[in-house]
C-alpha cells in the first residue's frame, strides 16, 4: 500500500489535482480583493473582456493541447519529434490567430451595448490569451513526462506571480481593472522566456528531422480540429449568458452576476477535480459491476455538492464581512435562487462517467445541446423582464434538464436507489425554498435566514450521513460472521 502511495503515477495525479485547482483558486481568492477595490462596473467590463479572450482560447491553439495529452503515449511514436511538432505548430497557430483577433477585436466589441473599446485593455487581454496558449502546451508536455518538480515550480510560480503583481497593482498603485490585467500579463511575461530557456533543447530542430517533425505538427492538428465545435459550443454555452445579459441590463448587473456565478462555481470545480482523482477507481468499480459501492459514491458526491452550496450560501449573504460596496452586498439577494440553479449541473459528474463507461459519449453531446438551446431561448423571454433573476432562471432550468436527461440514461444502465441517493439534494433543496418563505414573511433577514438553513443543513446532513455510515459498518460486520 505504501508503494502505491509513493509511486510517481500517484504523486503525479495528487500534484495535478491540486494544480488543476489553482486557476479557479486563484479568482475565488482573489475575489475579495477585487471586491473591496473594484467597483462593480469594471468587475463587468473585466467579463467582457474575458468573453474575448476566451473565445481566442478556442482557436489559437486549434486545441493541440488536446492532441499531445492523447497521442504523446501511442506506441511507436517518436516522442521528441512530436513535441516539437506540436509546440511549433501551437506558436505559429497562436501567432496568426493574435493577428486576426487584434484586426477584429474592434468589430466583436462593438456588439457590446456598452460604450467600451477594444484598445487598449482589450488587447493587453489577449496577449495574456495568447502567452498563455504558449505556457499551457509546455506544461502539457511536463504533465506527460511526470517532470513533477517542473510542472509544480512553474506553476506555483506563475501562480504567485500573478496574485503578487495583482495585489501590487490594486492595492498599491490603486490601477483598479488594468491592474488585473497588467498583474495577469506581467507573470505571464516573467514565466515565459524562463520555460523556453529552461526547455530549449525542446525547440532545437534538425534538418533532417523537419519533414518528421512537420508530419507530427500536421498528425495532432488532425486529432484536434474535430473538437472545436464542441468546445465552442461549451464557450456559448458557460458564457454566452453574459452576452446576452449585457444587451438588456447595465454593466454593473452583469458585473454582479460574475460574481455571484464566482462563488457558485468554485466548489464544483474543486469537488469535480478531487472525483477525477478517483475516476480510475470509479470507473474499474463500474466495470466490475459494484452497485452497492457506486451508490454510495454518488450518495457522498451528492453530499459534498450539498456542502460546498452551504458554504456558498453562508459566504454570499455576509460579504458584508469582506466589502463596504453596496452594489456588491445588494447580490445577497440572488444567493437563495442561485444555489437551486447551479444544483444540478453540479450533480452531472457521476451521470455522466456512467454513460461515458458505456461508450455512449454522443448522447452527452446531444444532451448538452439540448440544454443550450433551452437556455439560449429562456435568456431572450426571462431576461429583458428579470435581469440577472432570469438569467439563473434560464441557467437552472437547462441545468435541469441536462441533469434530467443523463440522470435517465445512466439508470438505465444501472439500477439504484434514486431516492437513497438524492436524500441530500432534496433535503437542502426543501430548506432553501422554508428560507425563501421566511425571508417573504417574516421579519428576519436574509443573512440570518442563511445562517438557519445552513444549520439545518449541516445538522441534517450529519444525520443522514452518520445513518449511512452506520449501515455500511453493519454490511461489514456482517459479512465477517458470515466468513
Amino acid at each position: 500500500m505504501n508503494n502505491i502511495f509513493k509511486s510517481k503515477y500517484t504523486q503525479a495525479s495528487t500534484l495535478y489535482v491540486i494544480l488543476g485547482i489553482l486557476p479557479s483558486a486563484i479568482n475565488f481568492l482573489l475575489l475579495p480583493l477585487y471586491l473591496k477595490y473594484l467597483d462593480v462596473s469594471d468587475y463587468g467590463l473585466l467579463v467582457l473582456i474575458n468573453l474575448y479572450a476566451g473565445l481566442f482560447n478556442i482557436f489559437g491553439c486549434l486545441q493541440l493541447n488536446i492532441a499531445a495529452n492523447t497521442q504523446y503515449f501511442a506506441k511507436g511514436l517518436d516522442r521528441e519529434n512530436y513535441r516539437k511538432g506540436v509546440l511549433y505548430a501551437t506558436f505559429f497557430i497562436s501567432t496568426v490567430m493574435f493577428l486576426i483577433f487584434s484586426a477584429f477585436g474592434g468589430v466583436f466589441f462593438s456588439f457590446y451595448k456598452t460604450d467600451f473599446s477594444f484598445y487598449p485593455l482589450g488587447f493587453i487581454g489577449l496577449v495574456s490569451a495568447t502567452l498563455t496558449v504558449w505556457h499551457t502546451i509546455m506544461l502539457v508536455f511536463l504533465k506527460n513526462e511526470y517532470r513533477l518538480k517542473e510542472f509544480g515550480l512553474f506553476s506555483i510560480a506563475l501562480t504567485i506571480l500573478g496574485i503578487g503583481f495583482q495585489s501590487y497593482f490594486i492595492i498599491e498603485l490603486q490601477w483598479g481593472l488594468s491592474g488585473i490585467l497588467y498583474g495577469i500579463l506581467f507573470s505571464k511575461i516573467i514565466i515565459i522566456p524562463f520555460l523556453i530557456f529552461y526547455f530549449r533543447k525542446w525547440l532545437i530542430i534538425h534538418l533532417k528531422n523537419l519533414k518528421e517533425t512537420l508530419k507530427y505538427g500536421r498528425m495532432a492538428l488532425k486529432f484536434s480540429l474535430p473538437f472545436l465545435p464542441s468546445i465552442l459550443l461549451y464557450w456559448v454555452q458557460t458564457l454566452g449568458d453574459r452576452f446576452v445579459l449585457e444587451r438588456f441590463v447595465s454593466i454593473e448587473k452583469v458585473g454582479q452576476y460574475a460574481v455571484i456565478l464566482a462563488l457558485l462555481t468554485f466548489p464544483q470545480v474543486v469537488v469535480n477535480a478531487v472525483m477525477n482523482a478517483f475516476k480510475p477507481k470509479l470507473l474499474q468499480l463500474l466495470n466490475d459491476e459494484k452497485h452497492s459501492l457506486i451508490q454510495k459514491a454518488e450518495f457522498l458526491f451528492t453530499s459534498f455538492i450539498v456542502l460546498s452550496l452551504v458554504f456558498v450560501l453562508f459566504l454570499g449573504t455576509h460579504l458584508d464581512w469582506i466589502t463596504d460596496n453596496n452594489k456588491y452586498i445588494d447580490i445577497n439577494q440572488y444567493l437563495f435562487l442561485g444555489v437551486l440553479a447551479i444544483l444540478p449541473s453540479s450533480m452531472l459528474y457521476m451521470h455522466q462517467l456512467k454513460i461515458m463507461r458505456v461508450e455512449k459519449t454522443g448522447d452527452i453531446s446531444k444532451y448538452a445541446f439540448y440544454a443550450f438551446l433551452t437556455q439560449f431561448l429562456l435568456l431572450f423571454l426571462l431576461v429583458p423582464r428579470y435581469g440577472i433573476s432570469g438569467a439563473l432562471i434560464s441557467f437552472g432550468l437547462s441545468g435541469l434538464l441536462n441533469y434530467t436527461l443523463n440522470a435517465i440514461n445512466s439508470y438505465g444502465i444501472h439500477h439504484y436507489s434514486v431516492s437513497k441517493i438524492l436524500q441530500p439534494a432534496v433535503a437542502f433543496i426543501i430548506l432553501v425554498l422554508a428560507g425563501v418563505t421566511l425571508i417573504h414573511f417574516s421579519p428576519l433577514s436574509i443573512k440570518t435566514v442563511a445562517e438557519i438553513v445552513a444549520l439545518l443543513t449541516i445538522i441534517l446532513l450529519t444525520v443522514i450521513l452518520r445513518k449511512e455510515i452506520q449501515q455500511t459498518y453493519s454490511i461489514i460486520l456482517s459479512s465477517n460472521k458470515q466468513e
